[in-house]
């Protein structure tokens, strides 16, 4: 089976800085939800691409919940190799839990300049655990999103209220992983997993 090991170097585009890297991963992942969202159509679920989804539409917010749960789940795994010591697999968790992290903020209408613009303001006096903080941040997201199916009367979503918190989850996942990696090394990490998921897609995995 292909994973991160067997992609070469040549693979992952240069980038000058973090704003540039950023921007790469955006534009790649959106490509991967191209595929991926026509795959998922073909196997009888819902189609869902950035210019579709509704922030106050029951069914969509149910779609932005399932995303933040990935991102959960994929750190989950990456805690876990990193607890047992190994770097191979606590890396391409990353990857996979940063992956759903941009689908995340593509559905949300967040961009690489909103959370470059909030870089530099994270509140450390508030939480410490930073991996923790990820997932407390996405559970505030998605506590913004309060339509159920099941509910006659919905409400609409406060809006800026929910990209904010959508962009204090990536402020903490970037500082938590900052202790391990720098961006440079997240970005080719990525793409690395990015090809890995090319070539699934391509082989029907």
């Amino acid at each position: 089976m292909v994973n991160v090991n067997d992609i070469d170097d040549d693979k992952i585009p240069e980038a000058t800085n973090q704003s540039e890297a950023m921007m790469q991963i955006f534009v790649r992942q959106h490509e991967l939800m191209l595929r991926y969202h026509t795959i998922e159509k073909q196997n009888g679920f819902s189609s869902w691409m950035p210019q579709t989804i509704s922030l106050d539409l029951a069914g969509h917010q149910l779609k932005l919940k399932e995303m933040a749960w990935r991102v959960t789940e994929e750190l989950a795994e990456a805690m876990e190799a990193n607890i047992e010591g190994n770097q191979t697999h606590f890396y391409e968790e990353v990857a996979d839990a940063y992956h759903f992290l941009v689908e995340l903020n593509l559905l949300s209408g967040v961009s690489p300049a909103d959370i470059m613009r909030e870089i530099g303001n994270y509140p450390t006096e508030i939480i410490h655990d930073d991996c923790w903080a990820t997932v407390y941040y996405l559970g505030l997201a998605m506590n913004c999103l309060k339509n159920k199916p099941w509910k006659t009367t919905q409400m609409m979503t406060d809006k800026n209220k929910y990209r904010s918190l959508v962009i204090m989850s990536n402020l903490s996942f970037l500082r938590w992983l900052s202790k391990y990696i720098d961006y440079s090394e997240l970005h080719a990490i990525y793409f690395k997993k990015s090809e890995v998921n090319k070539f699934r897609q391509g082989s029907n995995y």
